[in-house]
């Protein structure tokens, strides 16, 4: 896990860190995410991304991370985060938009893609 080269740049977080381990469970993986360096007593939305910096790539949001008194946070997701882990789109279809109208837009159809290993 590493700081994007924007935030780095700016300063941004300048004692973040974090680390990820992945264990297996079987037919599924435990993706263990530690963070420190972080302000306090903060909910912070965690993704899972291709690369570092914009655009990102392909990302997906995994779940939230609340961070302690210390800015310290722990994550536990359970999942497939191994080298099989890809997306495929055989072809468009619809999607649902089910966020309250006015936060943002949802896209209502899904690209065609290839598999993209994740």
């Amino acid at each position: 896990m590493v700081r994007s080269t924007a935030a780095t740049t700016a300063g941004c977080l300048p004692n973040a860190s974090g680390r990820v381990t992945v264990h297996p469970l079987g037919p599924v993986e435990d993706l263990h995410v530690e963070v420190s360096g972080l302000p306090a007593n903060v909910d912070f939305d965690f993704f899972v991304i291709q690369v570092p910096d914009r655009p990102f790539g392909m990302a997906w949001y995994q779940g939230d991370i609340q961070t302690d008194a210390n800015g310290r946070g722990v994550g536990d997701f359970v999942g497939r985060f191994s080298v099989e882990t890809f997306v495929v789109a055989t072809g468009a279809t619809s999607a649902p938009d089910t966020l309250p109208v006015g936060s943002f837009p949802d896209a209502t159809t899904n690209p065609a893609t290839n598999p993209i290993q994740m």
